[in-house]
This record gives C-alpha cells, structure tokens and sequence, in this order.
C-alpha cells in the first residue's frame, strides 16, 4: 500500500491490498533465491534510482519557477492541526531515524560477503546513513517550502504527489515516482535479505530452533530454508495489514531495543577494555559516541512505546516473551554458546 500510495493508487480496504503485498513478497523472495548477485544487481539499480530521483527532484524544485513559503514555515506547528503542541510532530519525526537504523543491519549482516568487511562495512554504513541524512534533511525541506495548499497536503494520502503536481507539474511527479518505486523495491527486497541472513546466521550457530534444517544451504549456497521460513514470516505479517501502523511501530521499536543493548554492552567493553581489536574505530570519540547512541536508543524507544502504550508497548513485551519461548526450546546443549564450542557438534 505504501509504495502503490507513490502513484496515487487507493484502497477500499485490506482486502485491496493484500495482492499487491503478496506480490512484491513473492518477487522478492524469487530475487533472493536467485542469488547475492542477483540482488545485488538489483540493489544497485535502486542505489541508481534513488539518486536520479534525490538529483532530479532537489535540480527541479530549484531550477524550475514555483511559490514558495518563507523559511519560518519550516518551524511552522500547523497551529490546531497538531493541537498547538511540537511534541506530537516530534513522536511522528522520530519514527524515521528508527528506520534508518535497518541499513546499519542490513549492512552488518550482509558484511559477511563482502571483501575486507572489517573496514568496508563500517565505512560503508558511515558514509550512506551521513549523506543520506544530509542530502535528506535538504530535500525534505525543499519539498515542504513548495507546499501551496498546506490543509490540502496534511489531508492528502499522498502528500508529495500533491505538492510536486502543484509546483511542477503533474508530468515530473509522474516520472519521479516511477523512478522511486524501483528504489522502494530494492529496498525491500534488501531487508527481507537481512531477515534471512539474521535467522541462517543463528541457524549456523545452533541459536534458534531446528538449527540443523535452517542453516542448510542449496548448491548455490543459497539459504534456501531460512529464505523459505521469512517468506512464509512476510506472508503472516502481510494478512496483519489492518494494523500496518501498529506492526510498523513495533518493527521500528524493535530495531530500537536491540540497537540500544548493543551500543549499552558496547560501552561496557569499551569502558572494560574488553572490545576486541578492529581496524574501524573513532578513537578517543568512542565513549561520547556510545553514550549518545544509549540516549538517543532509549528517546527513541519511549516515544514509539508512548505513541500507542497498549498494541505498541505490550504487543512488543509480548514479541520479547514469545522469543524467550522460543531461545528456551533450543536445547542446552548448544544455547548460548558460540560457534567455536559447536564447531564440533554440528
């Protein structure tokens, strides 16, 4: 629905949706059975895209003649549309970065296969997640000086196809969003890649149940199990999309626990001088960045909890009990050890 929103397509209800979600997850899954090649291919060409879009929209909106609001209208609280109150559009703003923390994993679980990952991964991340935020922030703003009809785009289901139509006309509003549906695709079909490699990278270390099924692999060393199994999780969640904002939040929260204990038992090997040697550090910024990191991980998860307490909150400590459940049905043997200790027994 998200991305069908990007032409302007609309829906009755769930039951309009659900094809078009069970298809790009089959299509994505067909992707990322192919292959690592394959999606790479496909995640440079929406890499591409991305840019063309990002360059041509930021080029148009400057180039081309349009009305435009004053910079004050940045700062503008929408008056009684957000009751007058900056922390309601402050909850909704933090949702973002949320998202922003899945390229850090999609990253780090797909660092695995690339070359000299110790160093190119971390500066990979760096440099994606600081650009994107600055080249971000820059259009954004421009898109919002070109409202015209600021009621009209609040109350619009797809706000930028309104405001580029307004200002420079229905035919780059068409052109872009064709473009940004192909950097949507990659996108997901990237994070359903991290999903698999999450569970097959557990498989391998005998962490999860039935270990030895899911870390299988087909002759093209594909995870062909584990990709199967986030198929089969994707559809699940898909029949779930009458509370699409609900698992959205839950989804960002999650990020957003498990992002802060990292960086909390970081700071703890940090402090212990327990972290083992690597190549990709910041030297004497490392404590200041850590604590940052534990700060903003956990403004981040109360806002998420404080934006819907019950579907939100508990939903989520229910998440957390069920994969207790789950880590308690491995068996002893191997529960919480490493892979090192398993080597042998798997």
């Amino acid at each position: 629905p998200f991305i069908a929103g990007w032409f302007g397509v609309t829906f009755d209800g769930p039951a309009d949706t659900l094809p078009w979600a069970l298809g790009l997850i089959v299509l994505g899954t067909i992707i990322n059975i192919a292959g690592v090649k394959v999606a790479a291919v496909l995640n440079n060409i929406g890499v591409v895209a991305e840019v063309l879009c990002v360059v041509a929209l930021v080029g148009v909106l400057l180039v081309v003649k349009h009305p435009t609001q004053p910079l004050s209208f940045l700062s503008d609280s929408a008056g009684t549309a957000s009751g007058g109150n900056w922390f309601v559009p402050f909850l909704f703003a933090m949702i973002l970065p949320a998202y922003a923390i899945s390229s850090f994993d999609a990253t780090g679980n797909a660092s695995e296969e690339t070359k000299d990952a110790a160093r190119k991964a971390p500066m990979a991340s760096v440099m994606a997640n600081v650009s994107s935020y600055v080249v971000g922030v820059f259009m954004v703003a421009l898109i919002m000086l070109a409202i015209q009809d600021l009621p009209a785009v609040m109350g619009s289901d797809t706000p930028v196809k309104l405001i580029l139509d307004t200002a420079v006309g229905s035919a780059f509003a068409n052109i872009f969003e064709a473009v940004a549906i192909i950097a949507l695709f990659a996108a997901l079909v990237m994070l359903q890649l991290t999903g698999i490699r999450v569970l097959w990278s557990q498989a391998r270390d005998g962490q999860v149940p039935a270990a030895h099924w899911l870390r299988k692999v087909s002759a093209q060393r594909i995870p062909i199990n584990a990709t199967l199994t986030i198929f089969a999780l994707s559809v699940i969640f898909a029949l779930w999309s009458s509370l699409l904002s609900v698992l959205a939040a839950m989804t960002a929260l999650a990020w957003g626990l498990a992002y802060g204990v990292v960086v909390t038992v970081g700071l703890w090997g940090l402090l212990q001088r327990k972290l083992p040697k690597h190549p990709w550090h910041y030297g004497f910024l490392s404590p200041l960045i850590f604590v940052l990191a534990i700060v903003w991980s956990v403004v981040l998860c109360a806002l998420l909890i404080y934006s819907d307490p019950t579907h939100v909150g508990i939903g989520m400590l229910l998440v957390i009990l069920s994969g207790a459940v789950v880590y308690m049905t491995i068996p002893k043997s191997r529960r919480g050890k490493s892979i090192d200790t398993l080597q042998g027994h798997l």
